[in-house]
């Protein structure tokens, strides 16, 4: 801080810190001891971080997006710990859409950590389907690891590729797996673009929170192990 002309800080709390500037032979005596003991105070005391507008909604964006949302929405948000820091309609079942590719290529690397799978087995690309994805278009493809197709299946949401893992993998083993990781209420019904499944009620159901929980696991490293996650 400058020493000549004399400077001043105040600050309090809510309030953003603020400088004066008066030099010496206009500061008045009690003014100056009276702006050096708040300085002293603030730099010393524990509470400054108070400053730093404690009292901010740092959700309120994300509350009035669900809420004016034109169809139906739910979000869910943790730290690192998973506490739970904002949360709206947080345990109601949605569609996964392609969500639900998540805890597929998660069991698939969580077997593969355990020696079950080999992801350098290759897989014969056979029916492409519509939809996301870039292997429907690659019609000189014959076979794709399996390694790969997870990747196309998170990257570019492959919907060729994620079948192409289902057909490998299976349902029920995801299902199995989305249970032993707490997840109650998701499930992986059908595969996708089957148009015919989703007629006769079969769809792939996930909540935010459990969604929230999967990406917390790989997080920590809970998914086979800390490398494969």
């Amino acid at each position: 801080m400058p020493s000549s002309p004399a400077w001043s800080e105040w600050a309090s709390p809510g309030k953003a810190v603020g400088r004066t500037r008066r030099s010496r032979s206009q500061a008045a005596p009690e003014r100056r001891g009276s702006a050096r003991s708040w300085e002293r105070a603030y730099r010393s005391s524990a509470a400054a971080p108070s400053i730093r507008l404690a009292n901010v909604d740092h959700f309120g964006p994300a509350r009035s997006g669900v809420a004016s949302f034109p169809g139906e929405a739910a979000a869910f948000a943790c730290d690192d710990r998973g506490r739970e820091l904002f949360a709206e309609r947080a345990d109601e079942v949605f569609p996964a859409a392609s969500v639900i590719k998540l805890p597929l290529v998660m069991a698939l690397y969580a077997d593969a950590a355990r020696g079950e799978i080999d992801l350098d087995e290759r897989a014969r690309v056979g029916e492409r389907v519509d939809g996301t994805g870039v292997l429907r278009h690659m019609r000189d493809i014959e076979a794709v690891s399996l390694r790969d197709l997870a990747m196309l299946s998170i990257i570019v949401s492959d919907n060729t590729a994620t079948n192409l893992l289902v057909d490998r993998f299976g349902l029920e083993r995801v299902n199995q797996r989305l249970r032993e990781w707490g997840c109650a209420e998701s499930r992986f019904a059908r595969k996708m673009y089957d148009l015919e499944a989703a007629k006769c009620g079969k769809e792939n159901l996930m909540t935010a929170r459990e969604t929230a929980s999967l990406m917390l696991r790989l997080l920590r490293g809970d998914c086979g192990d800390r490398a494969t996650s």
